[in-house]
């Protein structure tokens, strides 16, 4: 995992720094104060956790896919410096596993984000992004079969490269960690994840 992660960021920072270099990128990238950016992300990443249930003697483990698609409306309130929101919708399916009796579990997840986002002029970026929102969870097991409701907190830092074809439109792919907190009544989880995201940004200027 430690290879991977600095294999991305190697590559990312060459990248940024043969985007810098190149002479056919004579345009002005489009972050400055004002501008304004719409653009779509789609995200995929693998969570393995494991939890405790509270007055119980029951040990968890779970581990599933999760699949996200977050659209994003923002804008530039200083040189580089991007504020935006972004309703985010995600399923997941994975297996649950109660000390010796498996589940399956499907999940869906609905809330709203806020995200800041530091461009650099070499199309390198650092951003952080927080939501809150429901979540739904359906539980098909070899015993029972049950369902649960409950709300969320994600915190999401990340590093990444934005590719700019021209001066209003990009393509951005991230490296994100994702710390994300589920509770309910009875129970919570929280689970550490670590994933990949490609998303097309489009800018417009502020006139």
């Amino acid at each position: 995992m430690k290879a991977f992660i600095i294999s991305v960021i190697t590559s990312l920072t060459f990248m940024g720094s043969t985007a810098q270099t190149d002479p056919s990128k004579s345009f002005e990238k489009p972050i400055k104060k004002g501008y304004y950016q719409i653009g779509g992300n789609a995200s995929a990443s693998y969570i393995n956790s494991s939890s405790k249930q509270p007055y119980t003697n029951y040990n968890s483990t779970f581990s599933s896919l999760n699949l996200a698609i977050t659209p994003t409306v923002g804008k530039f309130l200083a040189n580089g410096f991007l504020l935006s929101i972004s309703p985010v919708f995600s399923v997941s399916k994975g297996k649950t596993k109660y000390n010796s009796i498996a589940n399956t579990t499907v999940g869906a997840n609905y809330g709203l984000g806020v995200n800041a986002k530091y461009y650099f002029p070499t199309g390198l970026f650092a951003k952080i992004g927080s939501s809150i929102g429901y979540t739904k969870q359906t539980f098909n097991g070899e015993v029972s079969k049950s369902s649960s409701e409950g709300s969320y907190i994600n915190l999401t830092p990340g590093i990444g490269y934005a590719y700019f074809f021209n001066n209003h439109i990009a393509l951005e792919t991230s490296l994100n960690y994702s710390i994300y907190q589920y509770s309910e009544s009875i129970y919570s989880r929280d689970i550490n994840s670590l994933g990949l995201s490609l998303s097309l940004s489009i800018f417009l200027d502020k006139k």
